[in-house]
């Protein structure tokens, strides 16, 4: 968890991002697999390690936000939607469906920081963004987080964007 979180640290316009962002889906994928190796994850484990966690979905969170165009082959593309499988992953994994305050929600503990951008998307006709977004609604205070961000603004916008294309 810390080293997906220290691997996505830096300058989105140095030299070197296009190789961290590699780096980052890749420990991305390897926290995923050892979650999944274990058949359930222990809440008492994942209180131990929340911080870590959180620090792991905010570095990947982080590079979940390039517009993913179907018929495009951006390369930070395709590092978005490797990030966005592994955090819905993460998300299943670690939250606790019996949380019943927002500090609770894991969720609400990385989501606040990337909400904008990520609808910012869906108004942009990324649907696979969307997937993510559903995963977040089902989740503890998901749904709260997303109607307070105001998606049906953005799912207004994506409509009326669509009409126009």
């Amino acid at each position: 968890s810390r080293a997906v979180y220290s691997s996505s640290i830096g300058e989105d316009t140095a030299d070197e991002a296009s190789i961290r962002y590699e780096r980052t889906s890749t420990l991305g994928c390897s926290l995923v697999q050892l979650l999944r190796s274990s058949a359930s994850v222990e809440l008492s484990f994942v209180k131990q390690q929340w911080d870590d966690f959180v620090r792991a979905a905010q570095g990947l969170a982080k590079l979940c936000c390039f517009k993913v165009d179907p018929s495009g082959s951006d390369p930070n593309a395709i590092v978005s939607v490797l990030c966005r499988s592994y955090l819905t992953s993460l998300v299943l994994a670690v939250c606790d469906e019996s949380a019943s305050t927002v500090d609770q929600s894991f969720v609400c503990s990385f989501m606040p920081l990337f909400i904008s951008q990520y609808l910012e998307l869906v108004a942009r006709l990324d649907e696979d963004i969307c997937n993510f977004l559903q995963v977040v609604a089902a989740k503890p205070f998901g749904t709260q987080l997303l109607v307070s961000s105001r998606i049906d603004r953005c799912l207004n916008s994506a409509a009326m964007n669509y009409v126009h294309e």
